[in-house]
């Protein structure tokens, strides 16, 4: 039986309120990950390719409100395609031959799509080992809890715990950084 995981789009209120015209609501928009699979929901729209497509991820934001409520955003510098439900952030995934997305017709193909799921950093690591290792295995589950036990915990929390650890040049870093440099040592530890 193929394994598989199904990460939600983590939606802020006004996202809410200029998606429901559109059919853009929490239970229309997921990521679903197999073994072979990423798919992406997002209301009406929909993007579906290997897993081994996906050659990069990076998080990113804040992003300007503007350029990410309500439908998909086509990004004109390069082609990418934004399936936004907040502005705080969101993964980048870059694919090594593009895809359809936006139009029911595969005439337009992004090379990388940006996704507010729940778990940004959590999704990221999923895809940013070159490895292509691409396999949804227990070290992918660790990560993911690890991830959620990190996120629950204050930017203070977590520079002393990274200080514990002995990563230096915590004082200045945002919480997403923070969360970056120890998922690490959190998996190391769930995964014991």
């Amino acid at each position: 039986m193929t394994e598989y995981l199904r990460m939600p789009f983590r939606f802020a209120l006004p996202f809410r309120a200029a998606g429901l015209p559109l059919g853009v609501r929490p239970e229309s928009c997921e990521v679903i990950i197999d073994d072979v699979r990423l798919s992406v929901t997002f209301g009406p729209w929909s993007l579906s390719t290997p897993r081994s497509n996906v050659i990069g991820a990076t998080v990113t934001g804040p992003y300007r409100l503007a350029k990410v409520i309500g439908p998909p955003h086509l990004s004109f510098r390069d082609g990418g395609i934004t399936f936004a439900t907040n502005a705080d952030q969101g993964v980048c995934l870059h694919f090594a031959e593009p895809v359809p997305a936006l139009l029911p017709v595969p005439v337009l193909r992004h090379p990388a799509a940006t996704l507010t799921v729940e778990h940004p950093a959590g999704l990221a690591e999923l895809f940013e080992a070159a490895s292509g290792v691409h396999a949804l295995g227990d070290l992918d589950h660790a990560l993911l809890i690890a991830h959620d036990e990190l996120s629950a915990m204050s930017a203070s929390e977590l520079r002393t715990r990274a200080k514990d650890l002995g990563i230096r040049g915590t004082s200045s870093m945002t919480k997403a950084a923070l969360l970056t440099a120890l998922a690490p040592d959190a998996v190391g530890a769930a995964s014991r």
